[in-house]
Formats: structure tokens, sequence, C-alpha cells
């Protein structure tokens, strides 16, 4: 079967997908969604033990599964995937397609980015974990990355770290990693709303890379990386969907872009 999509992805749109904050709404979702598992997804799910992280697993495969969908234009039901040991997964049904996707969650909240770029990662994380990042922060991140919260109140210095970590994570995610292996490899500076790398990146050159930062919702740091040639490094523009509801993008997902776009 041929499986196609350049209609609803085209080069240098990248697309975010979030599910409705209204609870009933979301209970629907979870409730039909669970259709959609695969066999191997029905069974992962029966191993798992709380009810608050099953629902959190069918959540996140149905915005996974019905935003792909939506982009290869198939049935969400038909997708298999694959999970690589960092927990980046990859379709093995359709075998051939065009674009990198990556999912994230933090609390109750899900996000997916998809575009056409050879690795796509992002990250969103709950505004209240800053403290706890900060302190990883001091104990790993690189010293050349120190300077961005030494010498800064606690509050400023928190978001800093908060910022960095979640660059850090869709770094990774985007060369399919995971953050401790792109703490030291990532070495980035944001300061006043640019970022500059301080080493070379973990892959490619600077132009290879497209980053964003920002605000998802009212209480989430949100970053997403783009890997792809320099060639597409200019123009890129973002759209956001939510299932089963419109959006209002520039109120759920504010976004200060950080290199390439």
């Amino acid at each position: 079967m041929t499986v196609t999509g350049e209609g609803r992805l085209t080069e240098g749109v990248l697309h975010f997908w979030c599910l409705p904050r209204n609870r009933e709404r979301s209970e629907r979702l979870c409730e039909t969604g669970a259709l959609l598992l695969s066999q191997a997804e029905r069974a992962r799910l029966k191993a798992i033990k709380s009810a608050d992280r099953a629902r959190q697993f069918v959540l996140g495969r149905v915005l996974l599964r019905r935003a792909l969908a939506y982009h290869l234009d198939c049935d969400p039901g038909q997708l298999r995937f694959s999970e690589q040991s960092s927990g980046k997964l990859s379709l093995t049904w359709p075998e051939e397609y065009f674009f990198d996707f990556s999912l994230s969650h933090s609390g109750s909240d899900f996000l997916v980015a998809v575009a056409r770029a050879r690795g796509v990662g992002v990250d969103i994380e709950e505004l209240h974990r800053a403290v706890q990042v900060l302190k990883i922060a001091r104990s790993v991140f690189p010293p050349a990355e120190h300077e961005q919260f030494d010498g800064q109140d606690d509050g400023e210095a928190a978001e800093a770290a908060l910022s960095l970590w979640s660059l850090k994570e869709s770094v990774a995610k985007a060369i399919g990693g995971t953050i401790w292996q792109s703490i030291g490899k990532a070495v980035m500076s944001v300061e006043r709303g640019s970022l500059t790398w301080l080493a070379p990146p973990p892959e490619g050159e600077q132009a290879d890379w497209t980053l964003l930062l920002g605000a998802f919702r009212e209480d989430h740091r949100f970053a997403a990386a783009l890997w792809h040639p320099a060639s597409y490094a200019k123009g890129w523009r973002w759209e956001l969907h939510c299932l089963d509801e419109q959006t209002r993008d520039r109120e759920e997902l504010q976004i200060t872009p950080m290199a390439g776009l």
C-alpha cells in the first residue's frame, strides 16, 4: 500500500499537536482512543499498574497516532511503532515516510512535533520543576554554561537552567539520544532571546539546526529542535493543531526563535 501525505506536510513547516485541556474531552479521547492501540501497545498498557500512568500512555499514543495519520492520510489504527533504547519512537508501518516526529509529556500535558527534517525533537517541562533542574544543572552542566545561572537571583537562575535543560532534551530527541547523553555535547548560551553554540553541535554543523524556545500554555517551558540540511534553515514557520477543537495558536504556544528560524 502506498501512503502519502505530501499535501499535509510541506517543507519548512513545523507542526505541533496537543490535546484539549477540557477534562471531559480528554477522557473521551482516552476511552475511544484505546481502540486504536496495537496488540503490543495493549499488552504494555495492561502491564501498567498505575491508573494515572496508564491514562498518560493511552493519551500520548492517541495524540501521536492521530497526528501522524493526518499527515500520512491513513487510518491511525494502521500505524505501527518501534522504540529505541533512548525512548525515541519510529514507524515500522509505513516502512517509508518523509518526516520525523517527537512526543513529549509533562504532568497532564502532551505535545507532538512533526516536520520534514532529518531529526525532530520537542520537550515540555512544568515550570515548577525549575528549582529542581537548577540543582542538577549546577552539578552536571558543563562549566561554560554555568555563568548563565551563577550570580543571578534564584528565580532567574532556575529559569535559565530550565531553558537550557529543555533545549538539550529537544536536541537529544532529534538525534535519537537521551538528555544525559546531550548534557555535555549540546553546549549553549541563551541570553536576551538569542542562542550561541559554545561547542560544535552533537551532529552536523550549526547551520543544520533550527532551535525554538518558549512557553506552552501558561505553565510549561517549551523547546523544539530541527536537524536538517543547511538549505532548510530559512523560512521555517509553525502551526498548532489541537485534537477535536480549534486552537488559538498564539495563546497556547508562544515561541521565541533561537537559531535558524
